[in-house]
């Protein structure tokens, strides 16, 4: 009996190279991946919300007479047009130094055809046009709208958007160091990640006090099951279980702090004091673990409180 070719021996092994490297791929959105480096990421899926009927549409909302011409002028409506968001933000989390954002959903002709009659100034990139708006966070910086297509987008306050735009352009493989999620697992509807060792060591958070005394980053995850209901899951990493210890005992005294000053809803309306209740705060060594669990009874009944009748 002739043997196997080696070539059909190592068959096997290329095919779970590829699956491997295709679930790492599949694993990060490439929303996430265009972004440039930044000390906070956030990133959001607005499609299955949208599904679930969690961001209204249409029906008896009447938006804000601004936000209702922009719609008109534009043709683009945030809640119906608006699929993934990613945002990548260098220095204080509240006024930082540089933000850009990734956006997918779909961005007409006559969306763009609006940048262009109100930007204050257009911009001739590489491969692409750049409409220029007045900052908001940092006045100062001025902000760069560029469409990608009908159906990408890209917003940055960067001094220098034509590096922005080619990073958003460049092929990369590899997760970015702030996204720390499971490569087997599809992305989460939510994720938020911060460098706080980074940021203290600007001295953009307080890292000599809990809850970031030595901290080093912070995460969560809101993630949907098959049963329909809806976790929130995160950990503050910090230097030793003794900061860790401080720091969950800091969140559960502000928690005990604050709950009796939240009115309480019987009805079962969504609250603050109703999310807090359900809050958990546990230390695992040098790390916090906080846990949000919302049930499908209880998102269902919240849902009704929250978007009005169609």
């Amino acid at each position: 009996m002739t043997p196997p070719s080696p070539k059909w021996l190592a068959l096997p092994l290329v095919l779970v190279v590829a699956a491997a490297a295709w679930l790492l791929y599949r694993s990060v959105p490439v929303e996430v991946r265009a972004l440039p480096a930044g000390d906070t990421l956030l990133y959001m899926d607005l499609q299955p919300l949208r599904q679930a009927g969690w961001l209204a549409v249409g029906g008896n909302i009447q938006p804000a007479p601004a936000y209702a011409a922009f719609i008109k002028e534009s043709g683009f409506e945030f809640e119906r047009d608006l699929d993934r968001l990613a945002i990548s933000l260098r220095g204080s989390p509240v006024q930082s130094d540089s933000t850009t954002a990734e956006l997918a959903g779909n961005f007409p002709a006559k969306f763009q055809a609006y940048l262009g009659q109100h930007a204050q100034r257009r911009l001739a990139l590489d491969g692409a046009v750049g409409y220029q708006f007045p900052g908001w966070s940092r006045p100062d910086r001025p902000i760069t709208v560029i469409p990608l297509g009908p159906r990408r987008l890209l917003v940055t306050n960067s001094v220098h958007p034509q590096a922005v735009l080619r990073q958003a352009q460049t092929f990369h493989p590899f997760a970015p160091p702030l996204w720390r999620r499971p490569f087997w697992s599809l992305p989460p509807l939510g994720y938020f990640a911060m460098d706080t060792l980074h940021l203290a060591a600007q001295q953009k958070l307080d890292g000599r006090r809990p809850p970031f005394r030595n901290a080093q980053r912070l995460q969560a995850s809101l993630v949907a099951h098959p049963d329909l209901s809806l976790s929130l899951s995160g950990t503050l990493a910090t230097a030793s279980p003794a900061d860790a210890a401080q720091s969950a005992a800091w969140l559960q005294a502000q928690i005990q702090h604050f709950q009796p000053l939240l009115p309480e809803a019987p009805d079962g309306t969504p609250t603050l004091r109703a999310l807090l209740d359900r809050l958990q705060v546990t230390q695992s060594g040098p790390q916090v673990r906080f846990t949000l669990r919302l049930d499908r009874t209880t998102l269902q009944r919240w849902q009704q409180s929250l978007v009005p009748s169609r």
